[in-house]
């Protein structure tokens, strides 16, 4: 069975409203129908540069089948002998993509290499560079060993006035234990005297407060004494007012009730 590739023509389609040309889409798709004839129904759509399989043909239509088992009757305008420029493509597209990714490989390889190399010339350098130090070093070794002997000698005599100054100042320490064990007892002696001292201020506030109350209260006492002697005074007026007022009584009854002289005289005379 013959193979064949299938193109959507770019067709270019010119408008009188429009003096610019347009052009279809590699993208587009070419029905496939069920008989061959225009108005016939549509079995699939194909996809620009899809590969199908020759069955029979016409003037107009091509008998064929997918890759997929539709079988339909297509255009002769979509039909090509050989792949599409779109198919065609792709491949090209492919390779030069993996040209570029090999590309790319092989600049990231030869930047290795090439740091590979600078670092072999940095280690080239510093080699060279110690070497010459060691050599510098072995000229002033002897010089060395006798500057490491008087420095050793110093530091003997060093370690010497450490050592007298360590017992000095751990006798320095123990003094100041002992001086640390007297305050803390002065301390403690302080602490107690302020406690006792507190509970004297709280003493003598109680006995404030009890003083400021007895005044409160000897005031009151007062206040009700004088109360009361006003009382007593306002008794001792109207025992008075009544004292004098029953004496006018008295006298006032005493006249009615005795007769005067001048009549008890002449009565007894008469009697007589």
């Amino acid at each position: 069975m013959k193979k064949i590739t299938l193109l959507l023509a770019a067709s270019s389609i010119a408008f009188q409203s429009f003096a610019a040309d347009v052009w279809v889409s590699d993208e587009v798709e070419a029905p496939l129908r069920s008989s061959p004839e225009l108005n016939s129904k549509i079995v699939t759509l194909l996809k620009a540069g899809q590969q199908v399989s020759l069955i029979d043909k016409n003037d107009k239509y091509v008998k064929v089948k997918t890759a997929d088992g539709s079988v339909g009757w297509l255009s002769n305008y979509y039909v090509l002998n050989e792949k599409s420029v779109h198919a065609k493509f792709a491949p090209m597209q492919a390779a030069l993509a993996k040209a570029q990714q090999k590309a790319q490989e092989l600049q990231a390889q030869l930047d290795e290499k090439s740091s590979l190399v600078k670092q072999l010339q940095a280690d080239v350098n510093s080699t060279k560079k110690n070497a010459g130090e060691a050599a510098q070093r072995a000229k002033n070794s002897e010089s060395g060993a006798a500057k490491l002997a008087l420095d050793n000698d110093a530091l003997q005599k060093k370690l010497s006035e450490q050592n007298k100054l360590m017992k000095k100042l751990a006798t320095a320490l123990d003094a100041a234990k002992e001086k640390a064990s007297d305050a803390r007892m002065r301390y403690l002696s302080l602490v107690k005297v302020s406690e006792n001292a507190v509970d004297i201020d709280k003493q003598n506030r109680s006995l404030q407060e009890k003083a400021v109350f007895f005044e409160q209260e000897i005031q009151k006492l007062k206040t009700e004494n004088q109360s009361l002697k006003a009382q007593i005074g306002k008794k001792e007026f109207v025992i008075g007012a009544l004292t004098i007022l029953g004496g006018i009584l008295v006298g006032y009854v005493l006249s009615v009730m005795m007769p005067p002289r001048g009549r008890r005289s002449s009565r007894g005379y008469s009697s007589l």
